[in-house]
């Protein structure tokens, strides 16, 4: 281990937790990405890899991810697809009574509502047929947007963890442009242009705060978060963070016009040799940094 390593540590002040998994959200020049370790262990020597970003399974553009105790980030990948179903069977039932009431069409059975289709010109044609031609123009039906989702997102972690510091989440979101967003164990949400969770987020937080900027493209902001989870994972700061052998970390990305984000043109040899480089510079600059001891 180097000297600059060594110093950082003290630097850091960093202690080993009972916690798992890294997560990093960044935004770039062309949009935001979300990138995490795989590993998953139950505190033994055994450990298993695998994917810790999800994807909502509706029509928003919303990727996550959940760090903290390996029990606490497992419940809520769990319940938060349960609150969101909730939220959307709410949402569908309040859509039928929206229609029934201004006596317009609805189907009895509410998987065949298709209220996105119904348009404010349609409403409004609707209520002149009546002879309110004066009528107020009545609002479009409800709908289930990434604002909804960060909400019951803040509401279930502040209640499954108790006001303990048990669990953090990521995501990224496009809103006009993709953003991204932290959610602490309170239950609490801020924009960032930059956030680590989990273990070993000291560590990472400290080198986004030294290295990001704005104008970082796809490649460089990889580098960056791999060389993020790679140094906790080979420098053995937390046996809770991991990538296998010869894989990269995953990575979700969501670019400046609102796709959920692959790298167009980009082979994944040639993807894998220019992040490899990028690495390479970055360690070469912590290696040359002194570090002031306290």
């Amino acid at each position: 281990m180097s000297s600059a390593y060594k110093n950082l540590n003290r630097l850091t002040k960093i202690r080993k937790d009972k916690k798992m998994t890294l997560i990093i959200g960044a935004k770039f020049k062309n949009g935001a990405v979300l990138v995490s370790d795989r590993k998953v262990t139950d505190g033994s020597e055994k450990s298993v890899y695998e994917n810790k970003l999800i994807r909502c399974a509706i029509d928003i553009p919303i990727v996550f991810g959940a760090a903290g105790y390996r029990h606490k980030f497992k419940q809520f990948n769990r319940k938060i697809i349960e609150k969101m179903e909730e939220s959307l069977r709410k949402i569908k039932i309040d859509n039928i009574s929206y229609l029934k009431r201004r006596g317009l069409d609805y189907s009895k059975d509410m998987k065949e509502v298709k209220v996105e289709k119904l348009s404010d010109k349609d409403i409004i044609t609707f209520e002149s047929k009546k002879g309110n031609e004066d009528a107020n123009p009545i609002p479009p039906p409800f709908e289930y947007t990434n604002e909804k989702f960060i909400e019951d997102c803040c509401n279930l972690i502040y209640k499954i963890c108790e006001k303990e510091a048990r669990l953090d989440v990521l995501l990224i979101r496009f809103a006009k442009e993709p953003l991204v967003h932290h959610i602490n164990f309170l239950g609490d949400e801020e924009e960032v242009n930059y956030h680590a969770i989990g273990s070993g987020s000291s560590y990472a937080n400290k080198f986004l705060g030294d290295f990001w900027h704005k104008d970082m493209d796809i490649i460089e902001i990889l580098a960056l978060a791999f060389f993020c989870i790679y140094y906790v994972q080979d420098l053995g700061f937390d046996s809770g963070v991991g990538v296998e052998l010869g894989k990269l970390p995953d990575h979700k990305i969501i670019l400046h016009d609102g796709r959920l984000g692959e790298l167009d043109g980009i082979d994944i040899p040639t993807l894998i040799s220019k992040i490899q480089t990028e690495i390479g510079k970055f360690k070469e600059i912590i290696d040359s940094l002194e570090f002031k001891k306290k």
